[in-house]
């Protein structure tokens, strides 16, 4: 690979990582849109610890996944 090339595939790699950034800001703007099963388990986290759900870092991604709807679920419905 050539210099030229090496460079090029550095721009495109670093564009879809700004793509990927705006993405997940435009995300956390809106929590309630957040489709939790398009999200990692380390953004899962992240969430789950936003919005203090207990031990959230003994659980897995489908307990955090279930633990997320559960908490989006009580905060629309009004119960907390």
């Amino acid at each position: 690979m050539s210099i030229t090339g090496f460079n090029r595939r550095r721009r495109e790699l670093a564009a879809q990582a700004a793509q990927k950034v705006t993405k997940i800001e435009e995300q956390a703007q809106d929590p309630q849109t957040v489709e939790l099963a398009a999200v990692n388990y380390q953004e899962l986290r992240a969430l789950a610890k936003e919005r203090n759900i207990e031990d959230y870092y003994k659980m897995n991604t489908e307990e955090l996944r279930e633990a997320l709807s559960v908490f989006e679920t009580r905060t629309v419905g009004g119960d907390v």
